[in-house]
């Protein structure tokens, strides 16, 4: 009887096949970093990921965070019911800047999670993770455009207040604060790291968030701001605010309008404006009892930030409109044409006017513009006289629009005009 050795020759055969068919089986491996452990199912790409993996706890450890005995198992399907038992599952074919990202905030999580709340370790953790992965990671930029997107809905403690604690004492500070009633002890902390009130540190980086996130190191663009339909404007207002960001749009009815802070508690008043181009905004905070013009020609949004990091907080303050700010224009000319451009102008008053501003604009996309260049020409002194201005530029191919602007002392860019050039 020759079957039994042919029945064996048939169960070599297929084991052999096997492992031809899936090489990784005989490739799987794991490694020891500190208190965790590494193991790969040896497919396709879980040799890079398990780098990224070691990486990532190396950094933590580092970085001062205790981390209890883990398994992290890199797997071809980290849903595989079957496979055995891991604190971390992380897919083969994962971007290794996202299993950085997730190996991160699962030990960070850990370590948090035996001294804090849930929400507030996961809260953490993420943050955490974000401050150390690489740019380029899709996590790191869904976390990203979530925090834009919550600060812009006025939410505070799990966007600028905690990311200012991380700023000022980094991992050993969101450590110390974990265990605290939020948001009660991440304020009692700055107050700790900070001279003065910690609303002028926070408001700081709501403001960058509200306006140019790249200026915090994020890759994502600003979120859009409220515009003033079926909103509280700030006109003439007296209110109670709570802890959060609070945006009052200013109203439009003139070429600018002039805001003066009454009154205010333990808040942080700033008047804003973001200018249509990408990345241009100017911010000035408000004091009380002083009237700042805020322009609004040629402006994206206007309007008030105010930061509060308690629930009494509270302002009052009135705006009146400024039909003729900064500049009043007598009349003005425009000429293109044999590879030059002319614009001259004549004021009939303007107040407040450092220079004026000639900004030569080209297209940027469907709806953006860029400035290919832009030069300065010299005011006269305030006053109700009129004066003649003039300005002279050799044209550029890819300019389309020349746009003039007054630059008050504010800081401020106050549209006086824009001039389309003809193009064939």
């Amino acid at each position: 009887m020759r079957w039994p050795f042919r029945l064996a020759l048939a169960w070599f055969a297929g084991i052999l096949l096997g492992v031809v068919a899936f090489p990784s089986l005989a490739e799987a491996h794991n490694e020891l970093v500190g208190s965790v452990r590494i193991e790969t199912d040896g497919s396709s790409g879980s040799d890079d990921v398990a780098a990224a993996c070691a990486a990532a706890v190396r950094a933590v450890n580092a970085r001062g965070w205790k981390i209890p005995p883990m398994v992290v198992r890199i797997l071809q399907s980290p849903f595989d019911a079957t496979a055995p038992a891991s604190d971390l599952a992380v897919g083969a074919g994962e971007p290794v800047e996202d299993a950085f990202f997730r190996t991160v905030e699962a030990l960070v999580r850990r370590d948090l999670g035996r001294v804090a709340a849930g929400a507030r370790a996961e809260e953490a953790a993420r943050l955490v993770a974000a401050h150390l992965s690489p740019r380029g990671s899709r996590l790191r930029q869904e976390w990203e455009s979530d925090w834009v997107a919550a600060l812009g809905r006025g939410e505070l403690v799990g966007t600028a207040l905690l990311e200012t604690v991380w700023r000022l004492g980094g991992d050993a500070m969101v450590r110390a604060v974990a265990p605290a009633p939020w948001p009660e002890g991440l304020i009692s902390a700055l107050g700790e790291q900070v001279e003065g009130d910690p609303v002028e540190s926070v408001s700081q980086v709501v403001l960058a968030g509200l306006l140019d996130p790249r200026a915090l190191g994020f890759e994502v663009e600003a979120a859009g701001l409220p515009g003033g339909v079926g909103r509280r404007t700030a006109q003439a207002m007296a209110e109670t605010v709570g802890l959060g960001v609070h945006l009052y749009p200013l109203p439009a009815r003139a070429a600018a309008e002039g805001v003066s802070l009454l009154r205010s508690r333990g808040v942080a008043v700033h008047a804003v404006v973001r200018y249509p181009f990408p990345g241009q905004y100017d911010v000035v905070r408000l004091a009380e009892g002083e009237e700042v013009a805020v322009p609004l020609r040629g402006v994206s949004w206007a309007g008030i930030v105010v930061t509060a990091l308690g629930h009494g907080g509270g302002l009052s303050l009135s705006s009146r409109p400024l039909p003729e700010y900064p500049v009043a224009l007598e009349r003005w000319d425009f000429a293109a044409g044999g590879g030059a451009v002319t614009i001259s102008w004549e004021t009939r008053s303007h107040n407040d006017v450092l220079s004026f501003v000639v900004e030569a604009l080209a297209r940027e996309g469907e709806q953006g513009w860029r400035a290919v260049r832009r030069e300065f020409v010299p005011v006269a002194e305030n006053g109700s006289h009129p004066f003649s201005y003039s300005f002279v530029a050799t044209g550029g191919e890819d300019v389309q629009v020349y746009r003039l602007s007054a630059l008050t002392a504010r800081g401020f860019l106050a549209e006086v005009g824009t001039f389309p050039v003809l193009t064939p």
